[in-house]
């Protein structure tokens, strides 16, 4: 997690999934998130997904 000057705070994480055939895949998220009453909200997300396999 980072925070810009102007207060913005950004957050970088992994996900993983594993279709029915058996496969796995990654993907990176991108997100801007903001504080609400009910707490943390995502106001923006970039999904990145892994294009090069690990083991070719």
């Amino acid at each position: 997690m980072t925070e810009d000057p102007d207060g913005t705070v950004r957050v970088r994480s992994k996900g993983i999934g594993v279709s029915a055939s058996g496969s796995v895949g990654s993907v990176v998220y991108e997100d801007v998130v903001r504080r609400e009453t009910a707490g943390w909200r995502i106001a923006y997300r970039k999904v990145i997904p892994r294009r090069t396999p690990l083991h070719p």
